[in-house]
């Protein structure tokens, strides 16, 4: 019993933690060209979690749409290198599905390849932008654990940073 809670007590520290540091790099993101949103409506932005997957969704229809879950070869670009699947969600929306984690901490520039499913100007051939990864960091500081009550060792009392 004390075991389970001291974990969950831990398990609770770490998830505070990692808001914490996601939300201190906000200036770190590189600002994307608000010219596509007449292409593109959503996408995987920002933060992101190590199983993330990159989603783009196009502000239309595609006309290029085949079939749900057909595989798109060579439409995204990562540096660093990121192996792994585009397949069509449905006709708007397209997954990249990462073959495995990504690297924590690390950012990751982008190229979609929107010309490939949308009929677009030259200037909007290629939709660039940058996600990071969190990084995944705690740090516990115990200060003392002491039961509440001295005869009985049941409940236990940590404190720490």
């Amino acid at each position: 019993m004390h075991l389970l809670k001291f974990k969950s007590l831990i398990f609770l520290l770490a998830i505070i933690s990692i808001f914490i540091v996601g939300c201190s790099d906000d200036d770190q993101q590189d600002k994307v060209d608000s010219t596509f949103r007449q292409y593109i409506s959503g996408f995987t932005s920002g933060i992101i979690s190590k199983k993330a997957v990159f989603r783009i969704r196009l502000s239309k229809p595609s006309k290029k749409f085949s079939e749900l879950n057909d595989i798109i070869e060579d439409i995204f670009d990562f540096s660093p290198s990121v192996e792994g699947k585009a397949c069509w969600v449905d006709n708007q929306t397209i997954d990249f599905k990462p073959n495995g984690l990504l690297e924590s901490g690390t950012s990751y520039q982008i190229e979609f390849e929107l010309g490939k499913v949308l009929d677009v100007e030259d200037k909007y051939q290629v939709f660039e932008y940058k996600v990071e990864v969190v990084k995944q960091f705690f740090d516990v500081k115990i200060e003392n654990i002491k039961p509440y009550e001295e005869m009985d060792l049941v409940w236990n009392q940590l404190r720490g940073q």
